[in-house]
């Protein structure tokens, strides 16, 4: 119950802040708004629980009540077991060029752009095609023969 009553007699009660929770059951720990606790970064409210964020996830701030998705073609490949890599909009990782982020939903899966492909800048979801009458004949291998048109 997220609710609190800070006038002595009174039958009604308030809630407390978005994003706050009182965990105790006991009604001596829910006398006035300053018992409303909220989730740290890295954790999002769920009812009345602190859950760490999922895969791709994170919270920056404390209070929150659902995490947020790393940009495109980025990833947090931690799937809720370490509060402190998803703290931070900077614990997101993006794949380097010559290589694609090939599945966000299951954490890091970097893949290097294969035979006649190419990207030349970090944290894509996908290779370009080399241009008509260029070839890159490396069958993914190594993500730095795909990081450059001049690859192909």
């Amino acid at each position: 119950d997220n609710t609190y009553n800070g006038n002595n007699g009174s039958y009604s009660c308030d809630s407390c802040d978005s994003g706050k929770f009182i965990v105790s059951d006991e009604a001596s720990d829910h006398a006035s708004a300053d018992q409303c606790s909220s989730c740290s970064p890295g954790y999002y409210l769920k009812g009345t629980d602190c859950e760490i964020c999922g895969i791709g996830e994170y919270v920056a701030s404390s209070g929150q009540a659902s995490c947020d998705s790393c940009p495109t073609g980025g990833y947090i490949a931690d799937n809720a077991t370490n509060a402190t890599l998803h703290d931070s909009l900077n614990d997101c990782k993006f794949c380097p060029a010559g290589s694609y982020l090939s599945d966000a939903n299951t954490g890091r899966t970097c893949t290097v752009c294969g035979s006649g492909k190419y990207v030349a800048s970090s944290g894509q979801t996908s290779c370009d095609s080399c241009p008509a009458g260029k070839y890159n004949a490396d069958k993914s291998t190594d993500a730095s023969l795909h990081d450059s048109l001049d690859d192909c």
